[in-house]
């Protein structure tokens, strides 16, 4: 009897070791999905965040475009403002002559 009150008691212990044991790794577990869910809307708000780059390097390069043809519409018009310019100043001439 002596015998199995030792073996009880012995695996008693070791039961009661490996269910704390349980309990800790349980723990570490949820931890690591807690930290793996955080992982995942990280990626996720980064690749959002990639595709509103996208969006706007290509709203950029279109405001580009678009500046640079009013830029260059606004030197038509100043060029020809001034040719005008320089032909009346011709015409007053003849006429003053």
């Amino acid at each position: 009897a002596d015998v199995l009150t030792t073996e009880l008691e012995t695996t008693s212990s070791k039961c009661l070791h490996l269910d704390a044991k349980n309990q800790v790794l349980q723990q570490e577990l949820l931890s690591m999905k807690a930290f793996e869910e955080e992982r995942e809307k990280l990626e996720s708000n980064n690749k959002k965040l990639q595709q509103e780059l996208v969006k706007l390097k290509q709203f950029m390069e279109m405001n580009m475009v678009e500046r640079s043809q009013v830029e260059q519409y606004k030197r038509e018009i100043e060029e020809r403002a001034r040719l005008d310019i320089v032909e009346k100043l011709h015409e007053v001439n003849l006429f003053l002559q």
